[in-house]
This record gives C-alpha cells, sequence and structure tokens, in this order.
C-alpha cells in the first residue's frame, strides 16, 4: 500500500487514519497538532498534504482558521479519498455521487455574507453622500424573519420580543475573514446535515424542522462559542445562531436525501427507512461549484469490489 508515497508521506497517511472515523473524516485534529505529533514543522507536513493530494490519498482538505466572531478558532480538516485503489481491498464498497443543492438553504447562507458585504459598502458611501440605503440591511432582516418563523414554537429563541428584533447578519458583516469563515460554515453545515441524515434520516422526510438538540448543541459549541460573538450581540447570541444556523443543516440534509433518493430510484421517505440498513456512512462534502455537493455512502448490498455511482445533478 502507498508504495508512490516517501517514508514521511506514509507516516502522515497512517496518522490520519488513525484519527479518521468510518467515513475518512478527519476534525478532531488540526494540522498544527499533527505537526507536533509527528515532530515536524508546518512547512514540512504542508508538503506531506501536498503529496498525498498528487496521488489522490485525500478527497478535501481546508485549513483552519481563527475568526474575530465567527465561528473562532477552528481546526483544520481532511478527508480520505475512498476511492482509491489501495483501499480497495479492505474498506466497504462505497457509491459516489455529484449532484445539486440548488434548492436548498445554501443560497440563502451565502446571501448573508453577500448581504454583509453590502452593507459594508453603503455604509462607505454613507460618509461621501451622507446617508444610508438601508436596503441590503433590509433584506438581511427579512431572511432572519423567515428563518426563525419556520422553527417550532418551542425551538424558538427565548426571550426574543416581537418588537426586539436580533440582527444575526452584524455577526457575519463584523468578521474580517469572512470568505475563510463561509467555506468553513459550509463544510460543517454539510457535516452536520451527514450526522442528521446517518441517524435521524425519518426526521427530515417529516413536514416542518424538528430541532435535534444534540446538533444544536454542536453547532453552538463549535461554530457560536467565540466570546467576541457574545459581547457583539450579547448573552443570547451563541443559542440563537446555533438555532439559526440548524435550519440550514436541516435543509441541506432534506434536500440532500431526496437527491440521493432520486438516483437510486427511491423517494426520500423509502431511502429514510433504509439508511442505518442497507445505506450507512453518509458524507456529504463541497462540489467545486457553488451550490454542487459530493456524496459518499456505503451500501451494504454490493460487493465484489467497488462500483461508485457518479451521478451529474441538473439542479
Amino acid at each position: 500500500m502507498a508504495s508512490k508515497l516517501s517514508v514521511s508521506g506514509r507516516l502522515l497517511l497512517v496518522t490520519l487514519w488513525s484519527f479518521s472515523d468510518e467515513r475518512g473524516l478527519v476534525s478532531g485534529v488540526g494540522f498544527g497538532q499533527l505537526a507536533r505529533l509527528l515532530s515536524v514543522k508546518m512547512p514540512r507536513l504542508r508538503r506531506q498534504l501536498k503529496e498525498l493530494e498528487k496521488h489522490l490519498y485525500l478527497e478535501y482538505k481546508l485549513s483552519g482558521l481563527t475568526g474575530r466572531y465567527v465561528p473562532g478558532k477552528a481546526p483544520s480538516v481532511a478527508v480520505l479519498r475512498f476511492r482509491h485503489s489501495d483501499y480497495g481491498t479492505w474498506l466497504p464498497t462505497r457509491h459516489e455521487m455529484l449532484g445539486s443543492l440548488a434548492r436548498s438553504g445554501y443560497p440563502r447562507v451565502l446571501f448573508i455574507y453577500q448581504r454583509a458585504d453590502d452593507i459594508d459598502r453603503d455604509r462607505e458611501l454613507a460618509k461621501s453622500r451622507g446617508r444610508i440605503s438601508g436596503l441590503s440591511e433590509a433584506g438581511a432582516q427579512d431572511l432572519e424573519a423567515m428563518v426563525w418563523g419556520r422553527l417550532n414554537k418551542r425551538d424558538r429563541p427565548q426571550g426574543l420580543g416581537e418588537h426586539e428584533p436580533f440582527y444575526l447578519y452584524k455577526a457575519f458583516a463584523a468578521e474580517p475573514q469572512r470568505w475563510q469563515v463561509q467555506n468553513f460554515l459550509i463544510f460543517k453545515l454539510y457535516e452536520y446535515a451527514s450526522y442528521l441524515i446517518n441517524h435521524f434520516a425519518q426526521r427530515l422526510v417529516k413536514p416542518g424542522i424538528d430541532m435535534v438538540d444534540q446538533v444544536r448543541d454542536r453547532i453552538e459549541q463549535e461554530l457560536c462559542s467565540n466570546p467576541a460573538l457574545e459581547k457583539l450581540l450579547g448573552p443570547q447570541a451563541p443559542d440563537m445562531l446555533a438555532r439559526w444556523l440548524y435550519v440550514f443543516a436541516h435543509d441541506f440534509g432534506r434536500e440532500a436525501l431526496k437527491e440521493i433518493g432520486r438516483h437510486l430510484d427511491q423517494t426520500s421517505t423509502q431511502l429514510s427507512a433504509e439508511v442505518g440498513k442497507r445505506y450507512t456512512d453518509f458524507l456529504i462534502l463541497p462540489g467545486a461549484q457553488l451550490g454542487e455537493i459530493r456524496v459518499t455512502f456505503a451500501d451494504s448490498a454490493k460487493s465484489g469490489g467497488s462500483h461508485p455511482l457518479i451521478v451529474h445533478g441538473t439542479g
């Protein structure tokens, strides 16, 4: 195995596998921690990671970041490539598909970032023209109100009065690393959606949004626990932002379930009944284009080697 890799590359690959879950996702250890563990400096570790990418041992890589407001300090992420021929003899057969989530919450998350940039530009122009148009800000407020309206009453944030607006886009408008944070945020929301499919698929096919508290708690801890966020928006900010982001993760999971079912000639309800039985270990990753997704999952009915299903979405 890994005959094309250097000795240091092989050691890094084995180390990544030791930290990966059943889907090949390594998210609990950052690249800095890996460098310390392997007693190498970061430039050398980056060269080793590039070597793994060159020989197609990595499916996905995302550098860590330290956001000022959202999400704070976030570790690096790597996903090992199940399709590599070196793994074919000892890994369960997996499907792969390429699809589109054009109808999911993805565009709405990007909308918040676009509005944050528009608001910044509007305020800069206001210094010369003496007024702010407020149109971009109003659009962001409307989106936030729409998200809150979709939650069950018991799942809505406590203490949010009708005449006390809580404009969450301010967290994104204040973040100086918006584009890096956006990429990390999208990856994490896909990860939460994957978790919902793997463990709560039948909730996703029901009408409305049935919040999974375990996922909401993870979102708050991993994306919204930056102390600066609370200083910017008040003590309710972490909980409220986590609930708001949960809606998007739910939308991702629901649309992905429909897309996967469509290509397996099943309804999302039929597919949800087989998740955990025939189909397991779903992992959703961002694709190369906006709104595009890559999905891998194990299929217990397949045998005799890897036979990936590659489907191009039309959404």
